[in-house]
C-alpha cells in the first residue's frame, strides 16, 4: 500500500497474489479500473489485446500514453 487508495485488506490480497492493475482515464478524465492480471509477465500481453479489442481497425491515427510507477523497464 503506497498511495493510501486501497484499504489494507486489499493491498494485502494484491500482493499476496501479485495482481497488477490495469487502469485508464476516461473522456472525463477520472482513472477507472480496466482489468487485474496476476503477475508482470501477464500484463504486457492484456494490456495489447485490451488495445486490439478497444481501437478501431480503420483508426488511422492514435494518441496514447503509458505511465509508469517505479517500472520504467516495463514501460518502455
Amino acid at each position: 500500500k503506497r498511495s493510501g487508495r486501497l484499504g489494507k485488506a486489499h493491498a494485502f490480497v494484491g500482493n499476496l497474489f501479485d495482481l497488477k492493475p490495469i487502469l485508464s482515464v476516461d473522456r472525463e478524465g477520472h482513472v477507472v479500473p480496466v482489468d487485474r492480471v496476476r503477475h508482470r509477465e501477464a500484463l504486457i500481453p492484456r494490456v495489447l489485446d485490451l488495445f486490439a479489442e478497444r481501437i478501431p481497425v480503420e483508426r488511422t491515427r492514435l494518441r496514447m500514453g503509458v505511465v509508469h510507477v517505479l517500472c520504467r523497464d516495463v514501460a518502455d
